[in-house]
């Protein structure tokens, strides 16, 4: 894959998780924490999708 297709993939894939983040927050009330451990988002991960939140 190209670097072009390879950067829309994770961007798509990245939009459709914080995506998935609020509609847990907003439907369920998690926290922003627990929105990310029901999905299983690695810890790893987790710093650049609060970072992602805050932007937005």
């Amino acid at each position: 894959m190209c670097n072009l297709s390879q950067g829309i993939v994770e961007s798509t894939t990245e939009r459709n998780t914080l995506d998935s983040i609020r509609n847990l927050m907003e439907t369920l009330n998690l926290t922003t924490e627990e929105a990310m451990v029901a999905l299983k988002i690695p810890e790893a991960e987790r710093p650049k999708y609060f970072a992602m939140l805050k932007e937005l």
